[in-house]
């Protein structure tokens, strides 16, 4: 389907261009379900259900969440986000339990002990900080007067972002690839629900990060004039011997 603003050809069915984020379906009606966990699918084949929405959610995440309009119920989006934080914690302890990545894995996750605590507190854990996350993005569009979907779609991009998780099977560099993809997949899916281009959604998210650096160096500014205002104890000293000196 190509876009009629920008001209660019989108090989799958979408609501919106994948490039600047022009509407280019509107009637969400007649777009097919591409996160086959979100059907009834889950229930007759859930292994096929499963594996099919972890490949269309990696391969095609502005297809996927189009698709998130259709059901606003919210529990099989975090039994699938359980399902991918479980895998990758798995893989995170079987990598740490080897001798020959041990260092590797201290290096970037932390101690086994501590993985295996992470994977015991996991479920309440992560769902608060899920919870959190999909909270701060639906805030910060809100404010930004953006929002154009409502918060449990904006939590189940949050939850089916966590298929980034299972790149934690993956050795020595798991970890980083996990965070590029989760922070891909959830400007995806946040860009494509609120039917926005991903540049204007990477800005309005980093909004209250970079105020909140602008607040911190103009305090550091102002403590510093503050500080070169007023005299120092060696000049103070001096100041008092010349009082003393005069007086005397």
């Amino acid at each position: 389907m190509k876009c009629q603003k920008c001209l660019t050809q989108n090989y799958y069915v979408s609501p919106v261009c994948s490039f600047c984020g022009n509407i280019t379906v509107l009637d969400k009606s007649i777009i097919p379900a591409t996160i086959p966990w979100e059907t009834s699918l889950r229930e007759k084949s859930p292994l096929q259900a499963l594996f099919i929405s972890i490949k269309n959610i990696l391969l095609l995440p502005s297809s996927s969440f189009s698709d998130l309009a259709h059901n606003k119920n919210i529990l099989p989006s975090a039994i699938f986000a359980l399902f991918c934080i479980g895998v990758g914690l798995s893989g995170q302890i079987l990598w740490g339990t080897l001798e020959i990545f041990q260092s590797s894995i201290t290096h970037w996750f932390g101690s086994t002990q501590s993985s295996s605590f992470s994977f015991i507190s996991a479920p309440a854990t992560q769902l608060i900080q899920l919870f959190i996350s999909a909270l701060y993005v639906h805030f910060t569009v809100f404010v930004f007067r953006a929002q154009k979907a409502t918060f449990s779609q904006t939590l189940k991009v949050v939850f089916y972002a966590q298929a980034a998780y299972l790149f934690f099977l993956i050795p020595f560099a798991g970890g980083f690839i996990s965070t590029c993809v989760y922070f891909y997949l959830l400007l995806k899916g946040a860009s494509c629900i609120h039917i926005t281009s991903s540049l204007k959604m990477v800005l309005i998210l980093l909004s209250p990060v970079f105020l909140f650096v602008l607040i911190v160096f103009l305090l550091l500014a102002a403590f510093s004039i503050a500080l070169a205002a007023q005299p120092s104890n060696l000049e103070v000293l001096r100041y008092l011997e010349f009082i003393k000196e005069l007086l005397t």
